[in-house]
């Protein structure tokens, strides 16, 4: 599938929802994303290993 056909199936799943919980979600996710490309374009990121250290406690579970 190319990348506007899945566009366009995104944009016409949201629109079929009448959840509005469903609708919050998408949203909060795409904010996340949002801040994520911000912080990442002002330099503001940390390396895999430093994750890995900082999680690895549930990681390892």
């Amino acid at each position: 599938m190319n990348i506007q056909a899945k566009k366009l199936e995104l944009v016409q799943m949201i629109l079929n929802s009448d959840k509005p919980a469903v609708l919050e979600k998408i949203a909060r996710i795409l904010e996340s994303i949002e801040r994520g490309i911000l912080q990442s374009r002002s330099g503001n990121t940390i390396s895999h290993e430093q994750v890995m250290e900082k999680y690895s406690k549930w990681l390892s579970k």
